[in-house]
This record gives C-alpha cells, structure tokens and sequence, in this order.
C-alpha cells in the first residue's frame, strides 16, 4: 500500500533571518556605489559603478529568492514512494528516484553542513533535467554544487534528522538500479 508523502515545508523566521543579510549588504552597496559615482574622480566611477552593479546584482538575486521562498506555501521537499521531490537547493525542483540514489552524504563547507546525494549515474541525471541552461551548468561540476544537493538551513528540520530521515527512507526503498 503507497504511503502518504512525506512533506517538509520552509521555515518563514528562519527565512526573516536570511532577509536581512541581502537587504543590508544590499544598502550598504548602493550606497557606496552612488556616492562614489558621484565622487569627480574618474577612477573611482568605473570600479566602484562595475563592482556595484556586480554585488547588487547578486544580493538582489538573494533578496529576491528569500523573499519568494517566504512566501512559497509548496512543499520544500516531498519524500514518496517513488522518490524525492526537492525544491530546497539552489537549482530548480528536482525529482530523484530512489533507485538513483547510491548514498546520502554530508558536505561542509565554510561551517555549513548540507546534504548531498551521490547518484548512481549522475550523467543520464543531468541529461534529463527539462531547463537546457540548467544542464549546462550541472555539466561544469567547477560552477556549481553536485546535481541533488539540499539544503536544510531554511528547512523546518535540522541537518541530524533530515539526514537520518532520509537514510531511512532510502533503505526502505533500496533496490538495484534500473
């Protein structure tokens, strides 16, 4: 008998919290950038236009991607019987069979601990993703984390029980790769 998805769903307050880092680097960065601009001395116009450009550009990404993901009522990640549905990493939602998956690993990185799942063919995995831009970047393993990397900080769940939740999951699924 199919069992009921299991869904893990965001964390607005820790959401709120990763608001205010973007939104402050964010003023900060436009602030320096108009009144180096500005400044008459010509040097400073072009670096300080170019790398603010280049700094508001990514903290408005993240500010915008916080500010969507806080008001997102989906799952950010749904565990079935078929396989995961994940919407908490950084690419687009991701759907992973259980039989793709070979194990489950933890990655840390800058003190940040997050979950990744090492597939059995990470190539045919890439292959099938729908966004072509999507594939290219999975394509330069240099870019980018691997395909199916989760990230919990946002979740409501912490990294030792989201990890251990999904260890079981995957036994109870286990079956040779298809």
């Amino acid at each position: 008998m199919p069992q009921k998805p299991f869904e893990i769903y965001w964390d607005k307050y820790k959401i709120v919290s990763f608001l205010i880092v973007p939104a402050v680097f964010l003023t900060v960065v436009i602030m320096i950038c108009y009144y180096k601009v500005m400044d008459e001395n010509t040097t400073y116009i072009s670096s300080a236009y170019i790398l603010g450009t280049a700094a508001g550009i990514f903290y408005g990404g993240m500010l915008f991607s916080s500010i969507k993901k806080l008001f997102d009522s989906k799952p950010a990640l749904i565990l079935t019987d078929e396989g995961i549905i994940s919407r908490a990493s950084y690419y687009q939602e991701v759907f992973v069979k259980w039989n793709e998956i070979k194990s489950i690993q933890g990655i840390s990185y800058f003190k940040r601990t997050n979950i990744i799942l090492e597939l059995y063919d990470p190539t045919s995995f890439v292959e099938r993703q729908p966004s072509s831009l999507f594939r290219f970047f999975l394509k330069r393993k240099w870019l980018l984390p691997p395909p199916v990397y989760i990230n919990h900080r946002m979740l409501l769940c912490d990294y030792e029980d989201l990890k251990k939740l999904l260890e079981v999951k995957l036994e109870q699924h286990k079956g040779p790769q298809s």
